[in-house]
């Protein structure tokens, strides 16, 4: 604004595009090539800057969130402006951080092997807010949206940033908002909806110079006064009570916050008109949008598509699939897809097409139940499903284990779920993305990784040695370096359906075949004759794994038996056929009077039948948990 257990899983794929975007049929593959530049604009002392590059296949991309404020102070010069906005030692205040700590910070970024980075929103924003007692430094409380604000730097060092991250062959995704400004008016009295100005006040008069917006037509926040009024620039109502109400969640405020009005032209012109300036004079190649559940779908669909909107306007600078990926913060339940059919509006329609991407949050709720709370495999294996099935394109749907409006993973799970949780979103389609810290295994939400950033920073926050971090940077190698984590199709295999235990499922691309085996729970699971689809006899080496050694092989059948360790992860490639493994002489085997069905048992059963060697030494397994299974002689 968080789970735990061991999974098996198994991956089977198919070529998968990235298509779907409505403003632009070409992916980066097939989009015009750029006439190649004069002189080369990295060379040091050329003069010029590379702004303006074509998009990437954000398929084969990982993207790094950062907090500006919160992330490494490049430039001490720009920390405080005198208006008692700036303290190092206070999480509610500007610490730092700036453009020129993320420049600096580009050799950390791509030792990680990140290839983009997703910042928080760079404007003008609202200095002092006296009823929070806080700075906006994190973004989201806009004055001007079409300036940055000068604790980040500068117009010509944000352009340097886009500068440097491009001629890194990285990208720069800016986090926007449309939704709101700062914390500017509210009521002292109750809410008359006859007639709204009834108890209005603006919060800051007498008590800051920034009373409201600086960028027309936001400055006309006072329903007071008529000009105002007509303009029509905002909702002007209560705070949301009820977000179960379609009519408060677009038209009512949170906090107090002015919500702005995205139904008038006027301020649909206005944004357009803004983040257009970031595509153009800094060379951003995507947004993240923020409180999109917030904002009609119609806004979106205007925004991006009408022919002075986003994605014309990144065309024109050879963007062929400028990705917008929208915050729409909600869960599915268990089984269900509550979560994705909300998501869905979002994109629209054929008619009235909306973003191209969403963050994935139905799956990170269930990632976070199953791994570190230790719900039913099967729970996930469902969301892996619907992750697939719900989707326009899932290949571009940002996938994450925490982000800055969440509670770290790891501050309630441990670090065996917080290292399958990654090893999960690394192995699946969509696009990863990594919160700054999460490399540092970090478990508070918001706190500055720099190290010399006053008492909020710690020291070595930017260890490149450290386990989490080298856990991380083996998993995006992996990733980058086979294309069939990128675009392969994804078939699940299996999902404990009674608690934590085996979470399988295959991939394959080009007949390149891998296996994702995780065992979600604290025992030692039992994989019985799992069906692996790629045939009998074939050998299936690691290509990654935690808590277990070696290769395993299919049997006669193509099934796979054996024991997986606790919290285990093996990502396995079909190497092909081995040698026949002759059955084993003297095996035990059983013929049953009478089996008990496939579904789950609630009560006490006899079971009864011969076994072929009386009085062998056998054991009874529960659900699959080795450690508990009981000694027993036939």
């Amino acid at each position: 604004m968080t789970h735990r257990r061991t999974i098996l899983l198994i991956i089977a794929c198919l070529l998968a595009g990235c298509g779907g975007e409505s403003q632009a049929p070409q992916t980066a593959e097939s989009a015009p090539e750029a006439s190649p530049p004069t002189s080369d604009p990295c060379t040091p002392g050329s003069g010029d800057r590379l702004l303006h590059v074509p998009s990437p296949d954000w398929r084969d991309q990982v993207v790094y969130m950062i907090f500006t404020d919160r992330f490494h102070d490049g430039d001490p010069s720009n920390n405080d402006m005198g208006k008692g906005e700036f303290d190092a030692d206070s999480p509610g205040h500007f610490n730092g951080g700036d453009f020129q700590g993320m420049i600096d910070k580009i050799p950390y970024l791509q030792e990680l092997g990140v290839t983009a980075v997703w910042q928080t929103p760079p404007v003008l924003n609202q200095w002092w807010s006296t009823p929070y007692q806080a700075a906006g430094w994190h973004g989201y409380w806009a004055v001007n949206f079409k300036e940055v604000d000068p604790h980040f730097g500068t117009l010509d060092s944000y352009q340097e940033l886009s500068h440097q991250l491009h001629c890194n062959g990285m990208y720069l995704i800016q986090d926007i908002v449309a939704n709101h400004v700062g914390n500017f008016y509210g009521w002292n009295g109750p809410f008359n909806p006859d007639d709204r100005s009834e108890n209005f006040y603006l919060i800051e008069e007498g008590h800051t110079d920034q009373v409201a917006p600086t960028q027309f037509p936001f400055d006309k926040i006072d329903i007071r006064d008529p000009e105002h009024l007509e303009i029509n620039a905002y909702h002007w109502m209560p705070e949301v009570t009820d977000y179960s109400d379609p009519y408060q969640m677009n038209y009512h405020g949170f906090g107090l916050l002015g919500d702005t009005n995205t139904e008038n032209p006027l301020i649909i012109d206005a944004f357009k008109d803004s983040y257009r300036y970031w595509i153009e004079e800094v060379g951003v190649d995507g947004f993240r949008m923020d409180t999109v559940i917030y904002v009609d779908p119609p806004f979106w669909h205007h925004f991006l598509h009408d022919e002075d909107g986003i994605y014309p306007s990144a065309t024109a600078t050879g963007r062929y699939h400028f990705i917008t990926f929208g915050d729409v913060l909600v869960p599915s339940e268990p089984v269900r897809t509550d979560g994705e059919e909300k998501l869905l509006r979002f994109f629209g329609t054929e008619e009235e097409p909306g973003l191209n991407s969403l963050l994935g949050f139905p799956l990170y709720f269930t990632v976070r139940r199953v791994l570190s709370e230790g719900q039913p495999a099967a729970q996930l294996a469902y969301r892996l499903e619907q992750h697939m099935a719900q989707y326009p394109d899932p290949y571009v749907i940002p996938t994450f284990i925490d982000n800055h409006d969440t509670a770290r993973f790891l501050a309630s799970g441990g670090l065996d779920a917080y290292r399958q949780a990654l090893a999960l979103v690394f192995t699946i389609p969509g696009l990863p993305i990594v919160y700054q810290g999460t490399e540092q295994a970090m478990t508070v939400a918001r706190p500055a990784l720099y190290e010399d950033g006053g008492a909020l920073a710690g020291s070595g926050r930017f260890d490149t040695q450290s386990e989490p971090f080298k856990l991380i940077k083996d998993l995006i190698v992996l990733r980058r370096g086979n294309h069939v984590f990128t675009r392969g199709s994804m078939d699940v295999l299996a999902g404990d359906v009674l608690g934590a235990g085996l979470l399988a499922y295959r991939r394959e691309y080009e007949g390149e075949r891998v296996l994702m085996l995780m065992n979600t729970a604290d025992h030692t699971t039992l994989v019985n004759r799992l069906d692996t689809g790629t045939g009998p006899n074939r050998v299936l080496d690691p290509m990654f794994a935690l808590h277990h050694d070696g290769a395993l092989q299919t049997d006669t059948e193509g099934l796979l038996s054996m024991k997986l360790p606790a919290r285990a992860v093996l990502v396995l490639r079909d190497a092909g056929e081995g040698e026949v493994q002759s059955q084993a002489s003297g095996g035990v085997s059983f013929t049953f009077d009478q089996r008990p069905g496939d579904e789950p048992l609630e009560r006490d059963f006899v079971l009864t039948g011969t076994v072929s060697e009386p009085g062998a030494a056998l054991r009874l397994i529960f659900n699959g948990n080795l450690d508990t299974a009981g000694h027993f002689t036939a």
